[in-house]
């Protein structure tokens, strides 16, 4: 192999239903400004014919097949130990293949990258797929308790599906802001009570010739009164709707033109960092553990300055090969989730620098290959966390991670025998931290290898 390009560019595939996605986000790549580059992608799947239509359509793509799902991790090292060989590539890219990059993203990448000989990373900035406006909802409410009907003391405004969304995008990220209890589950559908107001982030798309904008809301009454009022607000745009116990679903027509100067783009990522308690957050948007809203927070230029960050998101990174040379690749026991994060603290304590670029914009849909809060999220944390922190950190903290897991696994197998074993959700995540605590027992003393540098990252 004897690539003419100075740059790698690599992407993952996983199943079926990404290729369509996969695609769209080759063709942004064919739309880049920066020419100077080949694009390879590590295939995941069991598929024994993967990625046809791929292969069709972009038949100059390099695609490395292999055997298993190897995660995040040792898809992109399957990759990058062919590529880091001597004189081939100066930089490996990676890139989520649920993206679209800017057109100026890898150009702007390479020049940043280039500004200095002690950057080893330069990581994106990250938005969230699609613009989103943010509505304000107003009702009357109704505490069950104080009229003798229930136990319930919460004030109940009305119950907001999470289905609710503008017709016009099939993107369904949504933010929950605030006014809301937490999601529960009706007919197997997921609802939310809401206070006297409260206030969602939807997605719109970018530019539509339609008119009007119609939001179509899977809404009940508390169940109190036959009728309820529901004020709708974005912006100067005031809308009352009346409820009824008999109907659940409305549509409201919002003018294209209200759309277009309430829109907004929302952060997902501006670099990464670590809490006080070693868990991985992304700057601009801190998941609030517990609850069901996210901060997610409004682009108004606050994160448009290039500056050192403690850790890279390796959804849209660019790394010098020269540095994967020295530090070694990603650790494949990490999988997915942390994997990144232990690479970016090998990088920084051998002195490279890991730069945040905010002119090289992608926007990103998130996680459409693994699902937060899922048994699959839920097990690679658990075990991933203690390791990252037994490998990065002292004895202390180290100690805290492990109690926090076996801690953490305790209570939840003692919540599967409170409740009889007979709530399948409770039993399920008490076997996954089994599963993930032990899993972090067995490996720990490889773990202690990599910690003191005695086994590389390769």
């Amino acid at each position: 192999m004897n690539p003419k390009n100075k740059t790698a560019v690599i992407l993952g595939y996983i199943r079926k239903k990404n290729e369509p996605i996969l695609i769209d986000c080759i063709k942004s790549l064919k739309e880049q400004t920066y020419k100077d580059f080949d694009i390879y992608i590590y295939d995941n799947s069991t598929e024994e014919d993967s990625l046809t239509d791929l292969k069709n359509a972009f038949p100059e793509v390099i695609i490395q097949k292999n055997a298993k799902n190897l995660g995040f991790a040792g898809g992109n090292n399957s990759v990058l130990r062919k590529i880091i060989e001597p004189g081939q590539y100066e930089y490996a890219v990676l890139l989520n293949d649920d993206t679209k990059p800017d057109k100026n993203w890898l150009n702007n990448l390479i020049k940043t990258a280039e500004s200095d000989q002690k950057i080893g990373a330069v990581t994106s900035k990250l938005l969230f797929f699609k613009p989103y406006v943010r509505l304000n909802f107003s009702t009357e409410t109704i505490n069950p308790r104080k009229l003798g009907a229930g136990d319930d003391d919460r004030d109940l405004g009305v119950k907001f599906y999470e289905s609710n969304a503008f017709a016009e995008t099939d993107y369904s990220k949504k933010f929950f802001r605030d006014g809301f209890y937490g999601f529960e589950t009706d007919e197997d559908k997921k609802f939310t009570w809401t206070r006297d107001s409260f206030t969602i982030d939807l997605p719109v798309e970018e530019d539509s010739a339609d008119k009007f904008a119609v939001l179509q809301l899977h809404i009940k009454t508390n169940g109190f009164k036959e009728e309820q009022k529901v004020e709708v607000t974005l912006g100067e745009f005031k809308h009352t709707l009346t409820i009824s116990k008999d109907t659940s679903q409305y549509e409201i027509k919002i003018p294209r033109d209200i759309i277009n100067k309430q829109k907004f783009n929302l952060i997902q990522n501006a670099g990464s960092g670590i809490t006080a308690q070693f868990n991985g957050y992304d700057i601009g948007n801190i998941q609030r553990e517990g609850t069901i809203s996210s901060d997610a927070e409004i682009d108004e230029d606050q994160y448009d300055e290039r500056r050192e960050v403690e850790m890279m998101c390796g959804g849209a990174v660019l790394l010098k090969v020269e540095a994967l040379k020295k530090v070694g690749i990603f650790d494949e026991y990490l999988f997915t989730y942390y994997e990144d994060s232990d690479l970016s603290l090998r990088l920084k304590r051998a002195g490279w620098k890991i730069v945040y670029e905010p002119s090289a914009v992608v926007r990103h849909m998130h996680a459409t290959s693994s699902v937060e809060n899922s048994p699959f999220f839920i097990y690679h944390i658990r075990k991933n966390k203690p390791a990252f922190v037994l490998k990065n950190f002292g004895i202390r903290p180290s100690l805290y991670a492990i109690k926090e897991l076996y801690v953490i696994t305790c209570k939840s197998i003692l919540e599967a025998v409170k409740l009889g074993f007979k709530n399948s959700w409770t039993n399920q995540v008490a076997l996954i931290n089994l599963k993930a605590t032990f899993v972090f027992t067995l490996n720990m003393p490889l773990l202690l290898l990599k910690k003191f540098n005695i086994l590389k990252s390769r």
